[in-house]
């Protein structure tokens, strides 16, 4: 199980099944995207859906792996619901 928390205004947790640890960073929403902060735009959640308890998000990631190659798009679609 994954857990995005949105709760705070200005700080993004992100817990994944493989982490130990919650992520933690400032982040920003601006014209339906979730902009994290430490990724400098290169990590992008687009907000596919919003609902009462769901959320449907589209992972977009834009890394340049070296002069050659870069990892470039639309990566997958995730959808988060209301956790109490």
């Amino acid at each position: 199980m994954s857990v995005l928390d949105l709760t705070d205004s200005n700080f993004i947790t992100i817990i994944s099944a493989e982490d130990e640890e919650p992520g933690i960073s400032k982040y920003l929403i601006q014209d339906s995207e979730i902009f994290i902060e430490q990724y400098q735009k290169r990590l992008v959640f687009k907000i596919k859906q919003l609902g009462l308890d769901e959320l449907k998000l589209i992972l977009n990631i834009d890394f340049q792996i070296d002069e050659n190659k870069s990892i470039n798009g639309d990566i997958r679609e995730l959808t988060f619901e209301l956790y109490e």
